[in-house]
Order: structure tokens, then C-alpha cells, then sequence
């Protein structure tokens, strides 16, 4: 059983001396980050969240040879609303002495990322690779694929090095780390057993130093590019893990020093996700633990994501071929997409399927996603994203009814109901807030519930100043979750776009300025009280909160909606909140880093 909280919330204090950066840029697409806002998505550096909906092979950045033939055309991709596909990438020459994947065994696999300078010939008759010299003709074919994708609004992730390559056998006689296929005495098969699985290792110093070149070299060619996203490998073995890590560290060291950083995904080596989430990727893509088994939870009933990461689900990592049922396909989409999930799907490309693909993305378009959280507890189907009292929208799989709750939401909401098979919409009648809700879909089937507040302004800009790249005042906990590789952020501030002429005797224009705190997640309380920063002295205000532990701390999330007029809004305002985490054992309160060896109000400064 968890431990009751049981402390004296500090007394406030104030040091308001502090600096900060405002970044703003604007391009085609935008430089990927993880949104502080909700790190369960990126952002582009516009605020504009960045929901992946995509397919796991690109047309347009290929190797000659490669077999792969399940990608789709680029005007496939547009017209399935994708906006991210993976570049496959192959560090093998040839697969075997016979036939796979439709490549014959005298058929080659170019360009690969060395050149093949001899002297002496490898294994497929050629050249062999000199491990010095980068083949620049594979960047440049790299390079066209990545700008065509650019022009079309579609992000890509640079997969660096293929896993499929040097586990196997078959494909491991044509691999450039084999020793009797370069100039430089590299064995990337220390145990010399007829398999390459070692060069995922870090056992041997030199085929690891080539493999850093590699990645340097991939961030020297592509890092003004702003569409990109890096990919460590693809299905490395199982014992990947740490070399996985490393290459993402090395990633993000080296790109430090560079004009762009880009994120790091590392996708699925293990039936164990966990390492995935306690890594250091930005985002990952888990695989089954039963591998092309319907009954897989990825694949039959995902869970809810936790905010913790970027984590896209990849039907190539949980099972392809079983996506070729339909019914199947489609509710896995929606049950992913209302669960917090970014999109990756093979097999489906122009069939219902990907179309429903499309649909979500045109909600995720359509809603604040900024605020939408996995909200299952909200919806008796259980699969809900949800911003409490502004919008929801419900799946509701196989169709019949479904009771929404609207508890502690006021006014009423708009009611639109969606057939994921066709896209077709429906408007029903308006409902009130307040209580449980019970609805039932206008057709027969699977169904989309998008409820919106009549009432609640649906176009919030974001006014917070502090994120977790800004410096945290002295005196002050971060804005943000100190305990999360994400670093998510827990305190923000939005400043409704439209004001209200004169309010309660003001003749100024006045904004709804509102304040969500948390993350929603069980292991944290928020004290209810905050406060704002007057310009003389802090002003005490409570916040509401749908899920009360006792009359002084909510459960996972609050709010307060704060009525500010324009002179209020032109200069810099702060409010602070309390906010503790359970790490297992004990309570991580008013933390300003991981050690929270003192407790204060945590900070959030706005402004409009």
C-alpha cells in the first residue's frame, strides 16, 4: 500500500531574479522536440504538436537491390495522411547463396555506406570495403530521398544500422564487418561462430569505433535537415541493449555541438520493453512479447501510455502479418491512437485500414492534443483521450452505446459521431456537463465520439515561459518532472486567443488565463493550494480537481482558471505550485533536481 503523505508544505519564499530564452523559428516542417506540454507527442518549435502517423517503409530512400517491396508509393503516403515513414537501411551486400526476398543470390545490395576499393575481392565477388572511405553516392541517394520527403510534409528516421544484417548467417557473408569482406582487418565475429551478433556489443573496440564513424558521418551529412529523426538500428539481437544506449549517447553527444539536435528512437530489440523506457531515446517503438499473436496485449488491447516517452507502435515489431485482418487493423489504430500511441503501420497501405490511419490524423489535427491525455476512466469502453470539461473523443470498438463521464465538466457539448470505416460524420444533439452521459452511435458498428465544450475557448495559446531548457530561479523547484528522462512539464499556463470587453466593472479586455499542473499520474499529489505573484506579495488561489485524495491534495492532476485583463497579461506573471512523487519508497516533493534534497514551490512564469 502506498504511504500517506505526511509533511509541512514550506513556507513560501520568493526570488524572482532569473533569466530565460525564448526560441522561435519557423520552417517547411519544423525541428522535432519532445512537447513539454505533452511529452507523449513531439512538437515542431511552433507549439504545434506533431502526432506520427505512419509507415514503416519509405519509397524514396532506398538501396537498389534491397528486396523491400511493401512500401507504398509517395502518393500513397499522401494520400493516407502519413507524415513519417522509416528509411531502411542494409549493411549487407547480398543476403545468401539463394533466393530471400526476392533478391537472387548474384543480385547486390547498393550503395552500402563504405566503398568497395579492393584490393582483393569479398565474398559476393566484389571489391572489398575500405572502412576508411564513405561511399558518398549511398548520402547523396539518402540525401535526395530525405528533401523529396521534406517538400511533402513527411518526417523520416535515418535508420543507422540494420540489426537483420549481421544476426543472421545468410546475410552476415555480405556484411562490411565481416573479415574477409574489408581491407582493415575489422572481425565484427570475435567468436568467429559464423555470425555477426557481436558487433551489437561494444566487445570489440575497433568495430565500435567504425560504427561511431558511422553515426558522425550521418549527423555531418543530414543535421541541417530539420525532417529527420535518428534511428539506432532496426531488430538488433535481444543482448542489444547497451550498445543501443551507447550509439544514442554518442548520437547526442556529438550532435551537441552542432546547429540542430535532432531525436533519438530506438525501437524494439526485446520482449522486454522496459529498457526501452528507462533508456535514453526520445521515443521508442516496443515489440510483442508473443511476436504475431493477435492476442499480444501491443496488439489486441495496448496500454495506456504513461507521458514518460515518445512511443510509437510499430506493427512491424509486433507482428505484420496479422494486420491483413482488417476488423483487426482498424480497431487496433483507434485503441492505439485513444491510448497516447503514435502510429507505424506496414502491411496496410491504401486499404480501409490505413484510411482509418488517416482519420485519426485528422482529429489529432482537430483537438487541442497539447491537453489530451489517455483518460480510459472516463468512458465505459474504456479507450478515451480526454482534456476534462474542453473535449473527448471516445472509440467505441464493435459499436452499441457508451456512458461518458461528464462529471464536474459544465455547460454543454457539442456531439459528433464518426464511421472509422468511411469518415463519414454525424451531428447529434447537444448534451449538458455535469454527470454520466449515456450515448449510442447513429450506424451499426465500430464508431468515433468527438464531444467539444460550447462554452470553453478551444483556442488557448500557450503563455508559460519556463520549460526545462530555461535556468530554474534560485529558491525554486522546476517546472518540470525532475525524475523523467523527458523532463515533461507539470506546471503550465495558457492565455485564451480571444479577450472579453470590460468584466465585473474593468473596461480593459480580459483572458481566461488557465493553469493545468501534473502529469496524471497515480504516483503524484498536488497540494491544492498555489499561489500568483501580485508585484508586491503572493495571492493565495485553490485549485479543482477531478480526482481528490483529501481536502488538502489531488490525484495526478489540477487546475485553476484565473481571469487576468490586458495590462495584467503585458508583463511577465508567476504562480507557483507543490507537487510530490512517489519514487517507490518515499515522497520526492517541491523538487528542483532528481537528488530534491530541500522541498520548494515549484515555478512557472507567463505572460501573453
Amino acid at each position: 500500500m502506498k504511504k500517506q503523505i505526511g509533511f509541512a508544505v514550506p513556507v513560501l519564499t520568493l526570488c524572482l531574479v532569473f533569466s530565460f530564452v525564448l526560441a522561435e523559428r519557423a520552417t517547411a516542417l519544423g525541428l522535432l522536440k519532445v512537447d513539454a506540454r505533452n511529452p507523449r507527442y513531439f512538437s515542431d518549435g511552433t507549439g504545434k504538436i506533431i502526432f506520427l502517423n505512419a509507415h514503416t517503409g519509405c519509397p524514396f530512400v532506398y538501396q537498389d537491390g534491397w528486396g523491400m517491396v511493401s512500401a507504398p508509393s509517395a502518393s500513397q503516403l499522401v494520400a493516407d495522411k502519413v507524415n513519417f515513414c522509416r528509411s531502411w537501411t542494409w549493411d549487407n551486400s547480398r543476403w545468401s547463396d539463394s533466393a530471400v526476398n526476392g533478391v537472387q543470390s548474384n543480385g547486390l545490395i547498393r550503395p552500402l555506406v563504405f566503398r568497395r576499393t579492393g584490393p582483393g575481392n569479398a565474398l559476393d565477388g566484389g571489391l572489398k570495403f575500405d572502412l576508411t572511405q564513405f561511399d558518398q553516392n549511398y548520402f547523396d541517394t539518402l540525401r535526395n530521398g530525405l528533401v523529396y520527403a521534406d517538400n511533402n510534409g513527411i518526417y523520416v528516421s535515418i535508420m543507422l544500422f540494420q540489426g537483420y544484417s549481421g544476426n543472421m548467417s545468410g546475410p552476415w557473408i555480405g556484411h562490411y564487418l565481416n573479415a574477409a569482406n574489408n581491407i582493415n582487418g575489422i572481425n565484427g565475429d570475435t567468436n568467429n561462430d559464423g555470425d555477426g551478433a557481436e558487433i551489437f556489443s561494444q566487445n570489440s573496440a575497433a568495430v565500435t569505433g567504425i560504427q561511431e564513424s558511422v553515426a558522425k558521418k550521418m549527423v555531418d551529412s543530414f543535421n541541417d535537415l530539420d525532417n529527420i529523426i535518428w534511428e539506432v538500428a532496426n531488430e538488433g539481437p535481444a543482448s542489444s541493449g547497451p550498445w543501443q544506449n551507447h550509439m544514442a549517447d554518442v548520437i547526442k553527444k556529438y550532435e551537441s555541438n552542432k546547429p540542430k539536435q535532432h531525436p533519438v528512437l530506438i525501437s524494439a530489440y526485446s520482449p522486454d520493453a522496459s529498457a526501452l523506457f528507462s533508456g535514453p531515446a526520445d521515443a521508442i517503438a516496443p515489440g510483442a512479447s508473443s511476436w504475431e499473436s493477435s492476442a499480444d496485449p501491443y496488439a489486441a488491447d495496448p496500454p495506456p501510455t504513461d507521458g514518460s516517452k515518445v512511443v510509437i507502435l510499430d506493427t512491424d515489431h509486433i507482428g505484420f502479418t496479422i494486420w491483413r485482418d482488417l476488423e483487426l487493423s482498424m480497431q487496433w489504430i483507434w485503441k492505439s491512437f485513444t491510448r497516447g500511441y503514435n502510429l507505424n503501420y506496414q502491411e496496410m497501405s491504401g486499404n480501409a485500414a490505413a484510411k482509418a490511419g488517416g482519420y485519426t490524423a485528422l482529429y489529432a489535427n482537430k483537438m487541442n492534443l497539447a491537453e489530451m491525455t489517455p483518460r480510459g476512466d472516463l468512458s465505459s469502453t474504456g479507450y478515451a483521450l480526454a482534456n476534462p470539461g474542453v473535449e473527448y473523443l471516445v472509440f467505441l470498438p464493435g459499436g452499441g452505446g457508451a456512458a461518458v463521464d461528464l462529471i464536474g465538466a459544465s455547460g454543454s457539448f457539442s456531439v459528433e459521431w464518426m464511421n472509422p470505416w468511411t469518415g463519414s460524420t454525424v451531428s447529434g444533439s447537444s448534451v449538458a456537463g455535469g454527470g454520466a452521459v449515456s450515448f449510442s452511435p447513429p450506424f451499426i458498428g465500430d464508431a468515433v465520439l468527438y464531444l467539444k465544450s460550447s462554452s470553453k475557448s478551444q483556442s488557448s495559446n500557450v503563455c508559460y515561459l519556463l520549460d526545462s531548457s530555461a535556468n530554474i530561479p534560485a529558491g525554486f523547484g522546476a517546472s518540470y518532472n525532475v525524475f523523467s528522462s523527458a523532463r515533461e512539464l507539470l506546471l503550465k499556463a495558457f492565455c485564451d486567443s480571444s479577450a472579453v470587453a470590460g468584466n465585473q466593472g474593468n473596461s480593459l479586455p480580459y483572458f481566461d488565463v488557465s493553469f493545468p499542473v501534473g502529469n496524471n499520474s497515480s504516483n503524484q499529489y498536488i497540494y491544492n493550494q498555489g499561489y500568483f505573484w501580485t508585484g508586491v506579495s503572493w495571492s493565495p488561489f485553490t485549485f479543482s480537481c477531478s480526482n481528490p485524495v483529501s481536502n488538502s491534495w489531488c490525484v495526478g492532476s489540477a487546475s485553476y482558471i484565473k481571469q487576468m485583463n490586458s495590462t495584467e497579461l503585458s508583463g511577465v506573471n508567476f504562480y507557483v505550485a507543490y507537487i510530490c512523487n512517489w519514487d517507490g519508497s518515499s515522497w520526492k516533493c517541491g523538487c528542483r533536481d532528481s537528488t530534491c534534497s530541500i522541498n520548494y514551490w515549484q515555478l512557472q512564469a507567463f505572460k501573453k
